[in-house]
């Protein structure tokens, strides 16, 4: 009964009915993921997340929409303003570990967790395929410029030679011509 309660003094809308809304995540997921909540205490976005129901951009995303929501028409008492960044977004930022500061996720700072170690693992690797895969894209690039140059000349070539075979043709026409005059 104590979630009704909280849930009815909350004015935004509840993260695991959003994810239910959108499809994201089934009731029976959603109430188990908040059986557990209830046991340990841990975020539901951070259960959800570990069970893998959803991504941490989807967790991002729902809090988005926390923060923004603005129901009737009048914002829920207590809600920041849009304009200014909302006090535990600042404590998270100054709380969380230097390596997740400069990350280049922003979101680890805002949503208050850093990239797990299976996502930093899957993060370098996909680095290092797109840094293969821009040399050999530069490597295509240049046999390409290569052969583009290898085809202007051929094609220059191909020009003069034509031009010297029309020049022999009307000779030959010329002298042969000439016999028969």
């Amino acid at each position: 009964m104590a979630t009704v309660s909280v849930a009815a003094e909350n004015p935004w809308p509840q993260m695991g009915r959003l994810f239910v809304e959108k499809g994201r995540l089934t009731p029976a997921q959603l109430e188990d993921a908040l059986s557990a909540q209830r046991r340990n205490g841990e975020r539901l976005g951070e259960i959800l997340v570990a069970r893998g129901h959803i991504s941490r951009i989807d967790l991002a995303a729902a809090l988005s929409t926390q923060w923004s929501w603005q129901g009737d028409g009048e914002e829920p008492a207590g809600a920041p303003a849009l304009e200014q960044v909302p006090p535990v977004v600042e404590e998270r930022a100054a709380e969380a570990p230097a390596a997740v500061r400069r990350s280049e996720s922003p979101l680890a700072v805002v949503a208050g967790f850093a990239p797990s170690p299976g996502e930093q693992d899957a993060h370098a690797a996909l680095a290092g395929r797109v840094a293969a895969l821009e040399e050999k894209l530069a490597a295509a690039e240049a046999r390409l410029t290569a052969l583009n140059e290898r085809f202007e000349q051929d094609l220059h070539r191909t020009e003069e030679l034509r031009r010297l075979l029309a020049e022999q043709a009307m000779r030959i026409s010329a002298a042969a011509r000439a016999l028969f005059d």
